[in-house]
């Protein structure tokens, strides 16, 4: 990392240099690839201004700040610039972990090997007992079937156990009749 100091009207201190050089060495773990940093310091009357622009191969981040202390400026700039520079490397990770579908990959197309998903239908649950769910879960090759049971007017869900055996959920709370 490459650290480049601009002073207007003050002085560079061998203090304020190491100390913005160590805590941009800790920034430093969390860019990729060779980064440069340009520190910009500044003086006017009582007011002390810190200014750091971070250019990195991908992204450029800037933070400045101003107080009555030329040390306090600069260790507020290098704290806006570690939460930066964190929140981005925690995107970008993020990112890598999921697969990152939206920068425009495979999504959605069928490749070799790969199924398409399957179109999504809304519908509302067909009213019937559990003895006709029953059977038209056994007739099918699904795993449920989502119904409105007639005897107790409730949502309800017969599905197939790892097992082989059913299983049924019901709503405890009546729906009311369409219209």
């Amino acid at each position: 990392m490459r650290v480049r100091f601009t002073c207007r009207h003050t002085r560079l201190t061998p203090a304020l240099r190491a100390l913005t050089e160590e805590k941009l060495v800790r920034l430093s773990r969390y860019l990729d690839g060779e980064s440069e940093v340009h520190v910009i310091l500044t003086a006017e009357k009582h007011r002390h201004g810190a200014e750091m622009i971070v250019s990195g191969p991908r992204r450029h981040f800037t933070s400045s700040a101003i107080t009555d202390d030329l040390q306090t400026a600069i260790q507020l700039v290098l704290e806006k610039l570690a939460k930066q520079v964190r929140r981005d490397k925690r995107r970008r990770d993020d990112r890598r972990r999921r697969g990152d579908r939206s920068q425009g990959g495979t999504a959605g197309v069928a490749g070799p090997g790969r199924r398409r998903p399957p179109a999504l239908r809304r519908q509302a649950p067909r009213a019937m007992t559990v003895a006709e769910a029953t059977r038209s879960l056994e007739q099918d090759t699904s795993q449920f079937v989502v119904f409105r049971n007639s005897e107790s007017d409730r949502i309800c869900v017969l599905f197939r156990q790892a097992d082989g055996r059913l299983g049924l959920v019901e709503d405890d709370r009546p729906i009311p009749p369409y219209s």
